[in-house]
C-alpha cells in the first residue's frame, strides 16, 4: 500500500489498501474460530495502520503532484506570455526602449534599434547604453524628467503602480537623413524599492503633424481670403456707388437751396439727369452684387457666366470682345465651378483696372 501510494498517489493507494484488507478478512476470520483473539486483533490493527499510512501518503504525493503539475502550468502560461509579449515587442513599429532608474537603456526592439542605432554597430553601441547617448540631450532630459518625477513621493500619489502613461511633446529626430516627429509614451514598469524602469514607445507623429500645419495654414488662408474680399468690396463701394451718391446729393442740394422765384445764377441741373445718375448707381450696384454672387452661374452654368461677364465688360469700357470655348463640356462641382468664375473676374478685374486694352 505505501509503494502504491509513493507511486501512484491517493487513487493507488486506496486500491491497494481495499486489496489488502480483503485478503486480511481470511485470516482474521480464521483467528477467531480459532479463538485467537489477540492474532484477530493484531492483524486487524495492523490492516488499519497500513491503510491509514498509504492513505496519508497517498494524499501527500497527490497534492504535490497536483502542485507540481499547477506550478508547471502556470510557468508554461508564463512562457507563453513572455514570448507573446516579446513578439509583439519586437514587431511592433513603433520605436520601444526600456530605460532603467540610472537612466540606461537595457533593452530594444527591432525598429528602435533602425531609428536610433542604425548608424551604429553592435560593438560599437551594446546594450545598456546611455539614452542621452542613443536619443540626444534634449529629448533624453524631457523622458528622463518623468522617470525623476515617477521615483520621488508627491502628495496623492501612494501607489506606484497606479501611474497612468504620460505623454511628452512630439521631438525631432534625424532618421535616414529625414526629419521625423516622434511623440514619446512613458509608462512605468517594476516600479519597486530597488529598481525603477520605464517603457518609452516612440509614436511617429509626422504625417499627423503636417496635417495639422496645412490645416491651420488653410485656415489662415481662408481667414485672409475673406479679409482681402471684404476689402476688395470696401474699395469698389467706396470708388463707385458710394461717390456717385455724394454727388447726387450734391446736386439736389443745389436744387433745394435755390430759391424759385428768383433765377439761379447757374441752372440746376435737370431731374432726368439726377435720375440717370441715380440709375447708374443701381447698375453699379447691381454689378456687384452678380460678382459678389452671380446668379447667372447657378442658372446658366460657367460657360454662360463667362461670356455674360465678357460682353458687360466690353459695353462698359467699348472693348472688342472674343470668348472661345475648347473641349467637350462636362458637369463640375459647384466648387470648382466657383473658382474658375473667380479666376476669370479677377482676370477681367485687372484688365479693365490695369491694362487700357480695346481687344479682350
Amino acid at each position: 500500500s505505501v509503494y502504491a501510494a509513493l507511486n501512484y498517489g491517493f487513487a493507488g493507494a486506496v486500491i491497494t489498501s481495499g486489496w489488502v484488507s480483503v485478503l486480511a478478512i481470511p485470516r482474521f476470520l480464521a483467528a477467531v474460530d480459532a479463538h485467537q483473539y489477540g492474532a484477530a486483533w493484531a492483524e486487524l490493527l495492523q490492516v488499519v495502520l497500513l491503510d491509514t499510512l498509504a492513505f496519508l501518503i497517498g494524499q501527500r504525493v497527490s497534492s504535490e503532484r497536483d502542485a507540481r503539475r499547477s506550478a508547471e502550468t502556470s510557468r508554461l502560461a508564463h512562457l507563453n506570455a513572455e514570448a507573446m509579449y516579446r513578439d509583439l515587442f519586437d514587431s511592433n513599429q513603433a520605436p520601444i526602449l526600456i530605460i532603467d532608474h540610472n537612466g540606461l537603456v537595457v533593452e530594444t526592439n527591432a525598429a528602435a534599434q533602425r531609428s536610433f542605432l542604425a548608424e551604429r554597430s553592435a560593438s560599437s553601441a551594446p546594450i545598456p547604453v546611455r539614452l542621452v547617448d542613443m536619443i540626444g540631450p534634449d529629448a533624453a532630459a524631457r523622458i528622463l524628467t518623468q522617470l525623476i518625477s515617477w521615483r520621488l513621493p508627491s502628495e496623492g500619489r501612494t501607489d506606484r503602480s497606479s501611474f497612468e502613461s504620460e505623454l511628452v511633446e512630439p521631438l525631432p529626430f534625424e532618421i535616414a537623413g529625414e526629419r521625423v516627429l516622434f511623440r514619446p509614451s512613458a509608462t512605468p514598469l517594476g516600479m519597486t524599492a530597488g529598481d525603477s524602469r520605464m517603457q518609452v514607445i516612440f509614436e511617429d507623429v509626422t504625417a499627423e503633424t503636417r496635417r495639422r500645419d496645412l490645416m491651420e495654414a488653410y485656415a489662415a488662408r481662408v481667414v485672409l481670403g475673406q479679409e482681402e474680399e471684404r476689402r476688395h468690396i470696401a474699395q469698389e463701394i467706396h470708388d463707385g456707388p458710394l461717390q456717385t451718391l455724394i454727388h447726387l446729393c450734391r446736386q439736389i442740394d443745389a436744387i433745394e437751396s435755390t430759391p424759385r422765384a428768383e433765377a439761379p445764377a447757374q441752372p440746376a441741373p435737370p431731374l432726368s439727369e439726377l435720375r440717370m445718375i441715380a440709375e447708374e448707381t443701381v447698375a453699379e450696384l447691381r454689378s456687384i452684387a452678380r460678382g459678389l454672387r452671380p446668379s447667372i452661374l447657378d442658372d446658366l452654368g460657367l460657360v454662360a457666366s463667362i461670356s455674360q461677364m465678357l460682353t458687360d465688360g466690353g459695353l462698359r469700357h467699348q472693348w472688342l470682345t472674343s470668348f472661345g470655348v475648347t473641349g467637350t463640356e462636362r458637369r463640375l462641382s459647384p466648387t470648382l465651378k466657383l473658382a474658375l468664375f473667380r479666376m476669370a473676374q479677377e482676370a477681367l478685374s485687372n484688365v479693365e483696372r490695369h491694362a487700357a486694352a480695346h481687344r479682350v
